[in-house]
């Protein structure tokens, strides 16, 4: 044989089949992820445009007196079930739900047909800003997941870090706690996604609510396992004050910024019951 030819063995060979059908495989796995939520996105975008097509034709039918009771009960139809007679008022799911337009509609009074036009056409506007919300590229979203990965894998770094700390010496206080936090701080990264759609779709007004879930699930395993790191590469102080002012921009461009077109319908809202 001349010396430039390449010999391989049946393992080389399966092993190169075996990474090239895997690659195909996970390669096939992500394009029909991203084309099934391409098509659901789009049935959704078209679905809420013909929803919002016929709150123009109830809005239009309110401003005629022949057509106002009938108006009424298409409305009905049309808004969330979920928010008729709800039990706490002046909440954030309250008004998601449309509950004071049920309230409006059921107070046994006669409606006020303007009050009730001024929150379709808020309505109207909500969910034309949450549709582009949605199809349009959002950095955050994309650096998160990013983020959410490099933090896992960091994670699992700085648990192997602690546990060699710990095993070197069993009786030291120090390295059993700091096991002990890690374990903890890995744990919440694992339910943090979890814990955070379930926050997003029951959301609340209150402050502090906001700020705990932000302080327990993203700002303690955060510094925990960047604090950690830093020491176990001997960074320096400095990189301590710069990990903890990333978090809190991390906290406003997150967990804020995507949801604020929510916060200005609800104050709209606020504005017309004074």
């Amino acid at each position: 044989m001349g010396g430039g030819e390449m010999n391989l063995t049946i393992e080389q060979i399966a092993s190169i089949i075996s990474a090239v059908g895997i690659s195909t495989i996970v390669s096939a796995i992500i394009a029909f992820v991203q084309n099934n939520k391409k098509n659901n996105l789009d049935f959704v975008t078209k679905e809420r445009s013909e929803w919002r097509k016929k709150l123009k034709e109830i809005l239009s039918e309110l401003s005629d007196d022949t057509k106002k009771e009938s108006a009424i009960i298409k409305l009905k139809s049309e808004i969330n079930p979920y928010g008729k007679n709800m039990e706490f008022k002046d909440t954030k799911p309250y008004y998601m739900k449309e509950g004071h337009i049920w309230d409006l509609l059921d107070s046994g009074e006669e409606v006020d047909f303007d009050r009730l036009a001024s929150y379709i056409e808020l309505l109207l506007k909500f969910d034309w800003e949450r549709s582009k919300n949605e199809v349009r590229f959002q950095p955050t979203k994309m650096i998160n997941q990013v983020l959410n990965l490099l933090l896992f894998f960091s994670a699992i770094y700085c648990l192997y870090i602690v546990s060699v700390n710990y095993i070197s010496d069993l009786t030291n206080l120090c390295y059993v706690m700091n096991l002990f936090i890690s374990l903890v701080a890995y744990i919440l990264i694992l339910l943090q996604q979890y814990i955070t759609n379930a926050f997003i779709s029951n959301p609340s007004e209150k402050a502090k609510e906001q700020i705990w879930i932000f302080i327990i699930l993203y700002a303690f395993p955060y510094i925990c396992i960047t604090w950690n790191l830093i020491y176990k590469f001997n960074l320096g102080m400095p990189f301590y004050f710069i990990s903890v002012a990333l978090i809190f921009a991390y906290e406003i461009f997150y967990l804020y910024l995507p949801y604020a077109y929510e916060d200005t319908y609800i104050r709209e809202i606020k504005r017309y019951l004074r």
